[in-house]
């Protein structure tokens, strides 16, 4: 029988004297933080298109947090070190670059003053041609960015219309230039009846456009309050009828319709899968119409059309099979890459998963944003061969990242894609890409002027933002790298090649497209080349700026 060994338990008295002595030491060690040395940070918030103090604005620290006064004013205490102190208020705002600030805390700390932009607002009223109410109807709001170095309208927000007819979008975005629409308000919600004649408001885009292409764009300024007066016109809609001759079997079909600026329409349209024909009701206009099939045979068929005062049939539209794009990945490294280095560990299979990504931005579009692009290896194929997908036919513009190296070239064809759009043709057809790969980054030593290093006590410590524009055809992002408190950076892996290298204490938004705005900004910094394997030094003077283009 084994033997029992006796435990012993404390008495009720002495478990309540430990878990006094516990709380005593707890306490103890609160009042060792709480007593801490801390130096007083006192400033105001004002607005910063007024000068006027912000009351009630939430200035926080971490660990200490306080709201101002009615006067601005603020107090916090904190520890001897650098801090980031985030400022808010409805109403103002809230980008990061706005709201951020980071300081430098020490005795004797001048007061500081930290700005707040308004944000703006964009409001409108609807009047409707046939004085019915105005009720229900979407508006979006797009604004102007420049994606990747190309520029695109985004979709900004999105509002209804009360049973005034008004909307309105806060806290946009500001400065920027936008579009607004509005969709489309049929009579009908159901399939109509043969022969009946329809009507409804279209969808039309303002300031002062039938479409998005024809609209002017507003510029909005941080802290305006921007005001349309919209009348939207009940027009006659005409039926269109398209057929569609040859859908794989078992597949459903799905339908888009786009105006002559690529936006998507809300207009119902109809599959009869019986006729194999779509059916749709559209007012005047010029169009396009998108169909695909997906499952086990992807198709795809498109066909541009135009509505005018009359209906539209005897129109077809074949689907295609969308074929996949075979990429080649063939690699010139001076070394193990990361890839080969985990193969060598066991812990990837090389030649199985790609090392790149791939993206693809329209270019026969202004709305489309980038679109990532999964890259599959066949079963079977050769280490490096790989498939692009569900690419629909059109130009694109190519980008590539890659964690094992950079692409020293990528061709589709006799295409460079550093240069020229990739062309996908009907059923996804393309020339195979063949992307060559490197590891022979070079680097680029950077001293900025002007920047944190030796900041003062009470100093506020912006971001600094570096850019390096290239100076020959890439299809690689443009390298940007946003900089604390640093005076001397190295910034590493950066393709060979020449660059234009400049600091800004403020993100920019540069339009590769754009041949004069480049030359004004390839007018400031400093040209540098970076050799393969090398280091390229650079002196910049961070450039002050308002956050805009200059």
């Amino acid at each position: 029988m084994p033997r029992m060994t006796a435990r012993t338990f404390p008495s009720k008295k002495s478990r309540v004297a430990t878990l006094v002595v516990g709380f005593v030491l707890l306490a103890g060690a609160g009042r060792a933080q709480g007593t801490m040395a801390t130096i007083p940070v006192r400033g105001v918030v004002v607005n910063s298109a007024t000068g006027q103090p912000i009351a009630r604005a939430l200035v926080d620290a971490g660990f200490d947090a306080t709201l101002t006064d009615g006067e601005g004013r603020f107090e916090l205490r904190l520890a001897e070190s650098y801090a980031q102190i985030t400022v808010r208020r409805p109403g103002f705002s809230e980008k990061q670059e706005d709201t951020t600030h980071r300081i430098r805390v020490s005795a004797q700390m001048p007061e500081m003053q930290f700005s707040l932009p308004p944000a703006a607002s964009l409001t409108g009223h609807v009047t409707l041609s046939t004085g019915d109410e105005a009720a229900g109807i979407h508006f979006t709001a797009y604004r102007r960015q420049v994606v990747d170095g190309h520029a695109r309208w985004m979709p900004n927000g999105m509002a209804e219309t009360n049973s005034e007819g008004g909307f309105q979008f806060n806290g946009i975005e500001a400065p920027a230039l936008y579009v607004v629409c509005n969709m489309e308000v049929n009579d009908h919600f159901a399939a109509p009846a043969p022969g009946a004649t329809l009507f409804g408001y279209p969808s039309a885009c303002f300031p002062g456009g039938s479409d998005f292409l024809s609209a002017a764009q507003m510029t909005i300024s941080p802290g305006q309050q921007k005001d349309l007066e919209i009348v939207l016109i009940r027009q006659r809609l005409y039926p269109v009828s398209i057929a569609a001759p040859n859908p794989p079997p078992g597949q459903g079909v799905q339908i888009e319709i786009y105006d002559r600026a690529g936006r998507p329409s809300s207009s119902p349209a109809r599959w009869d899968a019986k006729r194999g024909m779509v059916d749709l009701e559209l007012p005047n206009g010029s169009y396009s119409l998108e169909l695909r099939s997906w499952g086990k045979q992807p198709a795809f068929g498109r066909l541009d059309f135009r509505v005018a005062n009359a209906p539209v049939t005897g129109m077809s539209l074949p689907l295609a099979p969308v074929h996949p794009i075979e990429v080649e990945i063939l690699k010139e490294f001076t070394s193990l890459s990361g890839q080969e280095m985990g193969d060598r560990m066991g812990l990837l299979e090389l030649g199985r998963g790609a090392s790149v990504n791939l993206s693809v931005l329209p270019r026969d579009s202004l709305i489309d944003g980038p679109m990532g692009t999964g890259l599959n290896h066949p079963e079977g194929a050769p280490s490096g061969v790989f498939q692009m997908e569900g690419i629909r036919p059109g130009r694109y513009l190519v980008r590539i990242d890659s964690w094992d190296g950079y692409a020293s070239s990528i061709t589709s064809g006799s295409t460079d894609l550093a240069r020229d759009p990739l062309i996908v043709g009907a059923g996804g057809t393309a020339a195979p890409i063949e992307i060559t790969l490197r590891n022979d980054w070079g680097q680029i030593a950077c001293d900025l002027r002007g920047t944190n290093a030796n900041a003062a006590s009470g100093t506020e410590m912006g971001a600094v933002f570096l850019y390096a524009i290239p100076q020959f055809p890439s299809a690689a992002h443009m390298p940007q790298m946003t900089l604390g408190n640093m005076g001397e950076y190295t910034w590493p892996r950066i393709p060979p090649g020449t660059y234009r290298v400049a600091a800004f204490d403020k993100a920019q938004e540069m339009n590769l497209d754009d041949g004069k705005e480049m030359a004004r900004w390839n007018s400031l910094g400093q040209t540098v080349k970076v050799n393969p394997g090398g280091t390229a030094t650079v002196q910049l003077d961070v450039i002050k700026s308002a956050g805009e283009n200059p």
